[in-house]
């Protein structure tokens, strides 16, 4: 289970996940990691797009909070956790007439803010992209400067879960009203545990697997959820984990 080397794990900064000097879920993950795994970690905090170029060349072996995609797959294993909606933010510019994904788009004046490397839905990258091609979203490199811009009106919108917003938000109180928009009900995003495979073998990917689900199943990962959010959303933001299939 335990790599040779101490594990170089990478945090990054989003609101109740982590924040540098008051932690988050991610850190108490991480710190339950450490008691069951009994490996050595060494720890640091990046930027998100960051991390996922370390993770991929091999400079780190671990981060949390990470959404599997195709790509992603050719060089990390994932031990799932958590799942969340991920709403659009309007702020207080956006016309009250707008409450559609295609009246956004077709109001040229619009602009929409993210985190590079941010995976939201599919739905909700594929509108992202649509917007990239006409220049209308402006990338940033960490959550807390897109919070301070979309608070200064920099940009008209934004895409976020209750992970992030509540926090921001509070922190960053937009100058207006805020709308929220459930453009993509049918969507659940899911953040994993992301091990490099080139620190992990599939074996010890499986017995890192087998611990986040043991955490799942015993009420680890819901009371730490739950230190931060009523039980009723704590248990709405743990991952299911799948019935096995079993034959009559």
């Amino acid at each position: 289970m335990c790599p040779r080397q101490p594990i170089r794990f990478a945090h990054y900064e989003m609101g109740t996940l982590y924040v540098k000097g008051s932690g988050g879920i991610d850190e108490d993950l991480l710190q339950e990691l450490i008691k069951r795994s009994g490996c050595t970690f060494t720890v640091s905090i990046l930027p998100r797009a960051r991390s996922w170029y370390e993770l991929e060349e091999g400079s780190i072996d671990m981060l949390a909070s990470g959404v599997q995609t195709n790509d992603r797959d050719k060089y990390a294993w994932f031990a799932p956790y958590l799942q969340d909606k991920k709403y659009v933010l309007l702020g207080p510019k956006v016309p009250p007439a707008i409450t559609t994904m295609e009246q956004f788009i077709a109001d040229e004046k619009l602009m929409i803010g993210g985190v590079r490397s941010f995976k939201y839905s599919p739905l909700y990258d594929a509108w992202s992209e649509r917007l990239v091609a006409t220049g209308r979203l402006e990338q940033v490199g960490d959550i807390d400067t897109l919070y301070r811009m979309f608070a200064h009106g920099r940009f008209d919108a934004t895409i976020a879960s209750p992970l992030a917003y509540r926090y921001y938000l509070e922190r960053y109180p937009p100058h207006g009203r805020i709308r929220f928009m459930d453009w993509d009900p049918g969507s659940k995003s899911v953040s994993s545990l992301a091990l490099s495979k080139k620190a992990f073998s599939a074996k010890q990917a499986r017995q890192w697997q087998a611990l986040i689900r043991a955490m799942l199943s015993d009420g680890t990962i819901l009371h730490i959820l739950s230190q931060r959010f009523s039980n009723e959303e704590a248990k709405a933001l743990l991952f299911t984990i799948p019935a096995k299939n079993t034959r009559p």
